[in-house]
C-alpha cells in the first residue's frame, strides 16, 4: 500500500514531505509557471493544455482520476 489513498508514478517521484506539505495552490502555480516559461504556452491556453494533459495521463493509465466533462 502506498503513502496516500491514491497514487501515481509521477507523484511518487516527489518526496513524501514535499508532496504532503505542498498546498494545492502552489502545485497550480508551479504547473502554470512551467507551461508559460518552458512550454511556450500562451496564458489564454494554460487551462486548455492542463485539461489535455489530464486527459492524456488518464488515458495512458498514469492517473485513475478521469477528468470531468465540464469544469463549470
Amino acid at each position: 500500500m502506498g503513502i496516500f489513498k491514491t497514487e501515481n508514478d509521477y507523484q511518487k517521484l516527489l518526496s513524501r514531505g514535499f508532496y504532503g506539505n505542498c498546498p494545492k495552490a502552489v502545485f497550480a502555480a508551479l504547473a502554470v509557471s512551467y507551461l508559460l516559461n518552458h512550454q511556450n504556452v500562451n496564458a489564454e491556453n494554460v487551462e486548455i493544455d492542463l485539461r489535455r494533459e489530464w486527459s492524456n495521463l488518464h488515458s495512458q493509465g498514469i492517473i485513475p482520476q478521469k477528468p470531468p466533462n465540464s469544469f463549470t
